[in-house]
């Protein structure tokens, strides 16, 4: 599940490299956040990507850690020397299993579905509401060598961020956020016509459809030629 932040991120420049990291439920608090004295995995991973293992299994501490990073791509470091505030905003992708047992194949696994309801509802609602993506992986394969690498990926995302200047005038803003009543003004009816009504059924939540309008906005300038089009077609 990737998980942009909800506004827009930090621009100051840190002293650490985009890189990869990884959250494991057994992460501490203070290994997460960091201190006044090292960076934490928020930080490390500013401009990247952070990886966070068996979401169900993080403590309820550690989620909220996450929360400000999530929100405004920044995180508060306070203690009794002072406080600082530091550049959190990296692309994060939460990981979960579908039950307690951790089968890999869904076939070997015994839970109820009583009790994999219940373990996927330890992630709360608020994460959720900022995840655009989710993928459900139900095999293990082997890596797969026609998939393109990271340096082909950067070139593309690069591309499609210079077509989306061409296209809308600037490049949005990773983690902007979008406000569905004022995404949907103007519109036709039909081109949002399923997201209102799960909206309604409360089967999402208006922040979730918002998500869904920043996926049509972002897949033209991913695929599209140099067309100044409208992101949304019904």
């Amino acid at each position: 599940m990737a998980l942009p932040g909800r506004a827009p991120l930090a621009r100051q420049r840190s002293a650490h490299p985009a890189t990869c990291r990884c959250l494991r439920p057994d992460d501490t608090v203070a290994a997460v956040a960091g201190s006044l004295s090292r960076p934490g995995l928020l930080t490390l991973a500013h401009r990247g990507v952070l990886t966070v293992e068996d979401v169900p299994e993080l403590s309820a501490r550690i989620v909220e850690v996450l929360r400000p990073a999530l929100e405004h791509g920044t995180i508060g470091i306070t203690a009794a020397a002072g406080a600082e505030s530091r550049p959190a905003g990296a692309r994060m992708v939460f990981i979960a299993r579908d039950c307690p047992s951790s089968s890999v194949r869904t076939k070997k696994c015994r839970c109820t579905p009583a009790q994999r309801a219940r373990y996927l509802a330890r992630i709360p609602q608020w994460l959720l509401d900022r995840v655009d993506l989710f993928v459900r992986q139900v095999t293990v394969a082997e890596p797969d060598p026609s998939l393109p690498s990271l340096e082909s990926l950067r070139d593309s995302v690069a591309r499609a961020r210079e077509r989306a200047r061409y296209r809308w005038g600037a490049a949005p803003e990773p983690g902007a956020a979008i406000d569905y009543i004022q995404a949907v003004a103007g519109l036709p009816a039909n081109a949002v016509r399923e997201l209102d009504e799960a909206i309604r059924d409360g089967r999402i939540t208006p922040r979730m459809a918002a998500r869904c309008l920043r996926l049509a906005w972002h897949v033209p300038t991913w695929t599209a030629g140099r067309t100044r089009t409208s992101p949304i077609s019904g």
